[in-house]
């Protein structure tokens, strides 16, 4: 099976998974109450999938967490945008327009809290990989790049993929909506394939048993 993320080399590390799709209805605002539609969601659980990536491009993202500096400038394309203009704006109004003045100095006070935000989720991330070891970083850094590089949306639908492996099998049914974000119905379906109908779905993906390490799903920018 092709790498999910280069597409052009076979894939060493292999997850199955189960797609989760989602159609979101935005509703309508409204001065008057009887003319407002509130936001609805509407989730379902999709087909079994999956999902690989190749050594090469494991190694190459274990470098980018260990060098973050390319991934900091991409990142953080707004927050330099941000300080460049604040810059400027101190630079050229400062004892002539000084309200001018004070508002890049404001830019630049968002931009660098950008800039830390992100350093310090890079350095808390650099050091949670390093403590794993091989095989469990490796895993880890897998699921990280099928997560960024699976299908995000399918027409009206957007998508996203829960690992199964044997920690998600000894899952509870409220783990599934708290870390995972499915909703009750559908954590109660989920709950009982991996229970019961699993088996066989498990035989029409090639697999014999479910793997017992678990995806690094927590670290996100976000903590």
């Amino acid at each position: 099976m092709e790498c999910i993320s280069c597409k052009g080399r076979e894939g060493s590390f292999s997850f199955k998974t189960i797609e989760v799709r989602t159609i979101l209805n935005p509703g309508r605002n409204s001065l008057f109450k009887k003319n407002r539609i509130p936001a609805t969601r509407t989730q379902k659980l999709g087909d079994l999938r999956e999902l690989s990536v190749c050594d090469d491009c494991i190694e190459k993202r274990y470098h980018e967490i260990l060098h973050p500096w390319k991934e900091f400038l991409n990142t953080c394309k707004v927050g330099v945008i941000l300080f460049v203009i604040g810059l400027a704006l101190i630079v050229f109004y400062i004892g002539r327009q000084n309200i001018l003045a004070i508002g890049g100095a404001a830019l630049i006070a968002l931009a660098l809290y950008r800039f830390l935000k992100y350093w310090g989720f890079a350095l808390r991330r650099k050091d949670e990989y390093m403590k794993f070891s091989e095989d469990n970083r490796r895993f880890a850094l897998a699921w990280e790049i099928v997560s960024q590089s699976a299908p995000k949306r399918d027409g009206v639908e957007s998508i996203y993929f829960v690992p199964i492996t044997k920690a998600t099998e000894n899952m509870k049914r409220e783990d599934f909506m708290k870390y995972y974000g499915l909703t009750k119905e559908n954590a109660d379906q989920f709950h009982k394939m991996l229970h019961g109908k699993f088996k066989a779905a498990s035989q029409r993906l090639g697999q014999d048993s479910l793997d017992d390490r678990e995806p690094n799903t927590e670290l996100t920018e976000n903590d």
